[in-house]
């Protein structure tokens, strides 16, 4: 697996890793939250990434996942609510608005 080390708390995530490709492949969607619960809901850390911007990519990532992705952002999409979509015409409005402020 890579990224791991010898370090104890690279043993304990790879022992959850494997604990939860397991009950992927089981299919129990009750089963696998009790697990995620129980293992302290892992995840996958990555420096500087928003919990909105985390939310976004895991629900985008996560159904296109294979067998040998990382197993925490499979689960983490299964165990959690997708964010509200984008309001695309709020967005685009506040943009225009910035970038060509009225006056006045």
């Amino acid at each position: 697996m890579t990224g791991f080390t010898d370090r104890p708390q690279d043993a304990v995530a790879r022992s959850a890793d494997a604990q939860l490709r397991a009950a992927l492949e089981l299919g129990d969607p009750d089963e696998l939250r009790a697990l995620y619960e129980r293992l302290g809901r892992p995840r996958v850390e990555v420096p500087r990434l928003t919990e909105t911007v985390r939310a976004a990519i895991v629900h985008a990532y996560a159904p296109g996942c294979g067998a040998h992705s990382d197993p925490r952002w499979r689960v983490k999409a299964l165990c959690t609510e997708p964010p509200p979509p984008a309001d695309s015409a709020e967005r685009l409005g506040r943009a225009w608005a910035r970038c060509w402020p009225r006056s006045g």
